[in-house]
């Protein structure tokens, strides 16, 4: 897992070895790799400005954030973002030379550091003699001159002016007054049509000039896993506990086994880093899941939690079917509140298909002795009920060695109009629209849980959120969540 420390891996380290010997014989002045030259040109002017306004140490640490921003896959070892950097600084120290085979920092080793190197290059000189290159990339192309004959090659793309044609701009002469005919006669010559390379040539200009870097890279694996991610916090030891449940359609996964054995096999890697993106926990682990359908589900349910520090967090999730090797990545935001203290705190909420006073399953959240199955993005049916499942904590004893608070619920929906549900679990009665349900709650615990359930059966389909308010009545504090959910008709 990446660490706070900035290191490198295996395969970076193999690039950067290899860039010491490009050549045969080796060339003493060739540059590191990690000069500052070749991070800065990737940055925006903004982006620049702030780095190149640190000192060295602190501009060690802000590179680091800037890769971990940028990791497709965080769950990993390696920065795919920050591989293809220095494997594309790595070839072009090698590819750009001189006569005497010194390395040109010019427009075209700044362009292959940006872009990548092009799909096609074409060399060819005009009618003056100058040598020339275009580069031509998928949807765009850029256009080098060699203007002052000394290797080193200069874009001279610009865009044109409220939808006017790009132009093209030598840094010796100006504005080039035959900007159009040059690039057609170009075009003509290397069977391009003139309309295409047009708008390639103005979406080559305007990119050049506003855009500081394009990285393509899709962190899947195969054909991909689809899932659903969905981080809920409540009280640990040692900080919060950062509960993660997932949920993969049928089908998503592929299977083995006969009859009540049918079964997929996963490897699952979570982590959760801090806001200055250093490592908070991780964990891996590969798991038997047994086929959704032999218990009538949508899809898989997988569940794990992280102690992590209370605070701003990034959680990775990396899904792998070791059966069909197919696998992705999902990364989301998420604020771990601090329970500590003495204020009134509520960990959750989570919502749930099932609260059940058992051990533990596939797919389950076992908290203070409850065994709950999440439905990660709360959509539920209409002939299904809903299950919410929170945590309290810091309540005051009163001083008959009692903790006793009053809990609110107030449920809004969409739809609008007059709706009702049914309450069950740890309350009772009917929910209405527009109306709070209040409950009195005494425990001989500074903590406790509340499992509620709502019969869905009588809302319209659509969006709702249940609120939910504790008022301690000993200390005078409160505190508030929400459980948005979904229901759609079946």
């Amino acid at each position: 897992m990446k660490g706070a420390a900035i290191r490198l891996a295996p395969a970076v380290a193999v690039l950067l070895l290899s860039a010491a010997s490009l050549r045969a014989g080796g060339v003493v002045n060739d540059p590191d790799p990690w000069e500052e030259r070749f991070f800065s040109v990737i940055l925006s002017e903004e982006e620049r400005g702030d780095y190149l306004r640190l000192d060295g140490n602190r501009r060690d640490e802000w590179r680091r954030v800037f890769w971990a921003e940028r990791d497709p896959t965080p769950t990993t070892e390696m920065n795919e973002l920050e591989l293809e950097h220095q494997r594309r600084v790595v070839r072009a120290i090698g590819d750009f030379r001189d006569d005497e085979d010194r390395f040109v920092w010019d427009d075209r080793a700044r362009a292959a550091i940006r872009f990548d190197f092009p799909d096609r290059k074409d060399d060819f000189p005009d009618r003056d003699g100058a040598r020339r290159e275009i580069w031509r990339y998928g949807d765009m192309l850029l256009w080098f001159e060699d203007v002052d004959e000394s290797g080193a090659y200069v874009q001279l793309l610009v865009p044109g002016g409220d939808g006017d044609e790009p132009a093209l701009v030598s840094p010796r002469t100006g504005a080039v007054p035959d900007s159009r005919e040059r690039l057609e006669r170009a075009f003509d010559r290397l069977e391009i049509d003139r309309d295409r390379g047009g708008a390639d040539a103005a979406r080559g200009a305007e990119r050049w000039r506003n855009a500081p870097v394009r990285y393509e890279f899709d962190p899947k694996e195969g054909d991909g896993i689809e899932f659903i991610v969905e981080p809920r916090a409540a009280a640990g030891v040692g900080g919060g506990d950062l509960l993660v449940s997932l949920f993969v359609p049928e089908g998503a996964l592929s299977l083995e086994g006969r009859g009540e054995h049918r079964h997929a096999r996963i490897e699952m890697r979570l982590a959760a880093w801090d806001e200055g993106y250093h490592l908070s926990a991780s964990k891996e682990e590969t798991r038997v899941l047994r086929d959704p359908a032999l218990d009538g589900r949508a899809g898989f349910l997988v569940a794990d939690s992280l102690v992590v520090p209370p605070g701003p967090c990034r959680v990775a999730v990396r899904l792998a079917d070791r059966l069909s090797g197919n696998a992705s990545s999902r990364t989301v935001s998420f604020d771990v509140p601090d329970f500590s203290g003495e204020e009134v705190r509520i960990g959750g909420p989570i919502l749930a298909t099932a609260i059940r006073r058992l051990s533990g399953g596939d797919g389950t959240i076992l908290r203070r002795g409850n065994r709950i199955e999440p439905r990660p993005g709360g959509v539920f049916r209409a002939d299904e009920k809903a299950y919410v499942y929170f945590e309290i904590y810091n309540l005051g004893i009163g001083r008959d060695e009692r903790c006793h608070f009053k809990i609110v619920y107030r449920l809004e929906g969409e739809p609008g109009g007059e709706y009702s549900c049914k309450l069950g679990g740890d309350e009772g009665g009917k929910l209405r629209s527009g109306e709070e349900k209040r409950s009195r709650v005494m425990s001989r615990e500074t903590v406790a849980e509340r499992r509620v359930s709502l019969d869905l059966s009588s809302l319209p389909a659509g969006r709702y959120t249940l609120f939910v308010r504790v008022d301690d009545e000993t200390t005078g504090g409160s505190a508030a969540i929400e459980a948005p959910f979904r229901v759609e008709v079946p």
